[in-house]
This record gives C-alpha cells, sequence and structure tokens, in this order.
C-alpha cells in the first residue's frame, strides 16, 4: 500500500469525528463479549475518541496464528436514539452500518456487527 493512500484514509477518519452525547469516559477501557468471551473491543482515545479496536479469536491460516474476519479499527458515531454508526478501517465501502447500542455501568449492548454465528444484540462486560 502506498503512503498516501495511508494518509487519506487517516485524513477521511478524522473527518468522520464527532462530539458523542454519551461519555466518552466511560467507554475507554476493554470490554469483553458476555456469551463466548473470546472477543473485546478495546475504546480507545485515538482519533478524536471516535475509534474502537475489535479484538477476535486468533485461528490458524496456512500455518499462521491469525485473528478472525472483521478484526481491526472502527470508527464510530453513536445517535442519540441508542444506535451506532460503524465504519471498519479495512473496509472498502464509504456507506456507515448503523446498530443498536446502550450502555448502562460496566455493560454494553451493540448489535452484531461482525459474527453472523452469534446473538443479534451482543453483550460486553467492562473489563478495564
Amino acid at each position: 500500500m502506498k503512503p498516501y493512500t495511508i494518509i487519506l484514509v487517516l485524513i477521511w477518519s478524522l473527518m468522520a469525528c464527532s462530539k458523542n452525547k454519551i461519555d466518552i469516559q466511560n467507554l475507554v477501557g476493554v470490554w469483553i463479549e458476555d456469551s463466548q468471551k473470546k472477543d473485546s473491543i478495546e475504546f480507545t482515545t485515538l482519533l478524536n475518541n471516535s475509534c474502537f479496536i475489535l479484538n477476535r479469536e486468533r485461528v490458524l491460516y496456512n500455518g499462521l496464528l491469525q485473528p478472525k474476519s472483521k478484526s481491526g479499527p472502527y470508527t464510530y458515531k453513536i445517535n442519540n436514539n441508542n444506535k451506532i454508526q460503524l465504519q471498519w478501517f479495512l473496509s472498502s465501502s464509504i456507506n456507515n452500518s448503523q446498530y443498536h447500542f446502550k450502555v448502562k455501568g460496566n455493560r454494553l449492548e451493540i448489535g452484531n456487527f461482525y459474527d453472523a454465528s452469534l446473538s443479534n444484540i451482543l453483550v460486553f462486560h467492562k473489563i478495564e
């Protein structure tokens, strides 16, 4: 990948940043998925607090241990109506997908955006 392509992606990501109604500091940290406890979301303070990293279970592909599909960074925008718009950094689409999103204390509910084998609403608990 050429360096200017990476710079364009970063500039686009920064332009997508916006202020969220939910207190971002309550989101910052590591959240683990409840049902299988193999995937986690890490909300960071990167890109003006509009980025998280999905860490998925690692599996063996062609002799190499690699994360499952859809792992990696996402930009997000939280709407007032319990919805979150997501954009995966590695996606070729410029469209944001919208999902259910609710935070109450150390419990986070989010619409299933990465694994069709899990339920429609995923529940995460904050561990850090």
